[in-house]
């Protein structure tokens, strides 16, 4: 059950930052260490039994499934409901509604949500409910309203419970189909925790260790330039503001803004450096098989039909992104095979 990793900068700047990424050398030139005579500690490396069982729990939330009910309505529950609020017998302004969603019990963002809980899908029921007295429509502030409400639906979210048949029939899910057991999958996820602490420290000790001996400072600027742009049209679409504006409200300024950026390419160069320096002298590479099985991971999160169909879909920087992370977990599981931990 491999975890995407996005290398440098931002998972919104790495996918923006790797057009193009062909050529380490076209980044710059890298010095590298002995990286087959890497030491880690002990420490560095360890897995906790909560890091474990976290791991196992995401396993099973993976598998959690919206199933509509028709029993009582309890906390947590997704609704769908019509509700009609009057105060003293006259309907009131934006006091009525049909079709909404919602959320049972304290999660949810209606005036009687807890109201709900106990009712079940099909049944009417009034509600009085009082407005606080610092409710922003001052007209309703304190006062009581009765709302006829009629519940359309009910969506439970079900957690499965977590068994040996239930690991045996979703080994795709974690990726070995040895895995068959909920041993099985508890001594899998503390050796692939482990496995992935050793390479992703060793990987960054090296990336420590190792020496840039030349940017190309064109690329350079044009990634802080071209990211300077994406922050501009971001900040104006979300908060109607430029850039300059935006800064100057959080107390920082456009040179900091600037500088910051700069460390953050160079930073992002250099790990790309590091990982392709590594493969090109391992011949590391990625199958088709795990392109496959990364973007039917994709898919499945964003409910695409196939993998085809959400490759489809993707722009060619997003392909690039997810060949990046393909080799960097490649780089990743071949430091972690070497490591010496002491």
């Amino acid at each position: 059950m491999k975890k995407a990793v996005c290398i440098g900068l931002s998972a919104l700047a790495c996918t923006t930052f790797l057009v193009g990424c062909t050529n380490s050398n076209s980044y710059g030139t890298i010095e590298v260490g002995n990286y087959k005579n890497i030491t880690v500690s002990a420490d560095e490396v360890a897995v906790t039994d909560d890091e474990v069982e976290a791991y196992v729990n995401s396993f099973v939330q993976a598998l959690t499934q919206q199933e509509s009910v028709t029993d009582a309505i309890i906390d947590g529950d997704s609704l769908n409901i019509d509700y009609v609020g009057k105060i003293d017998g006259i309907a009131f302004d934006n006091g009525s509604a049909t079709g909404v969603s919602t959320t049972a019990g304290e999660s949810g963002n209606l005036l009687f949500k807890n109201d709900l809980i106990g009712m079940t899908a099909g049944e009417t029921k009034d509600i009085e409910a009082t407005f606080p007295d610092d409710y922003s429509v001052a007209d309703l502030a304190g006062k009581t309203a009765v709302f006829t409400v009629t519940i359309n639906s009910v969506t439970r979210t079900v957690v499965p419970e977590l068994t040996d048949e239930l690991v045996a029939s979703n080994s795709a899910l974690i990726g070995d189909d040895s895995v068959k057991t909920v041993n099985d999958l508890y001594a899998f996820a503390r050796n692939d925790l482990e496995m992935s602490y050793k390479g992703t420290t060793a990987f960054n000790k090296l990336l420590e260790e190792s020496t840039v001996k030349k940017y190309n400072e064109e690329k350079v600027t044009d990634m802080v330039n071209s990211f300077k742009e994406y922050q501009e049209s971001y900040y104006q679409y979300t908060y109607g503001v430029d850039l300059a504006t935006y800064l100057e409200a959080i107390g920082s300024t456009e040179e900091e803004f600037d500088e910051s950026i700069d460390t953050s390419v160079r930073d992002y160069f250099k790990q790309y450096m590091l990982v392709h320096y590594i493969a090109d002298k391992e011949h590391i590479t990625y199958s088709e098989e795990d392109y496959q099985n990364i973007l039917q991971q994709y898919a499945d999160a964003y409910g695409y039909e196939s993998a085809e169909a959400f490759e489809e879909a993707s722009t060619e920087e997003d392909l690039d992104n997810f060949k990046a992370t393909l080799l960097y977990q490649q780089v990743v599981e071949y430091l972690a095979g070497i490591v010496t931990v002491e």
